[in-house]
């Protein structure tokens, strides 16, 4: 009875609706905006470096340190999705937060697609 309905005594039902939890996903969420965001103002200067004949930043350590870091996050989303799943059950897809949980899923498969075919 892995997909029946939430069980709202359980541990991992209480941790997936506890106020820290959510909160640590959105903190892991709002640094990996951040990490994106830097990773971004890194590329662009480095085009703008080759186009214009300027010094360019150590590209390879910080492309290394990049995917090293996006791999953790992804593995926390992961981790996230996976909790909300098996404390929810059948409410993770017939919930009133299920299109919210849908998003995660699909946000969760494009993130491992990408991060396993870098």
């Amino acid at each position: 009875q892995i997909l029946g309905d939430a069980a709202p005594e359980s541990r991992l039902h209480r941790i997936s609706q506890s106020t820290w939890f959510n909160c640590l996903g959105i903190a892991m969420t709002l640094a990996n905006c951040l990490l994106i965001a830097v990773d971004a103002d890194i590329s662009i200067g480095d085009a703008f470096a080759r186009a214009t004949g300027g010094a360019q930043a150590d590209s390879e350590v910080w492309r290394e340190t990049f995917d090293i870091m996006q791999k953790a996050f992804v593995a926390f989303l992961v981790f996230e999705v996976l909790v909300h799943f098996f404390a929810l059950r059948a409410s993770f897809f017939l919930g009133p937060a299920w299109h919210w949980n849908l998003f995660d899923l699909l946000i969760m498969s494009i993130s491992v697609f990408a991060v396993t075919t870098m």
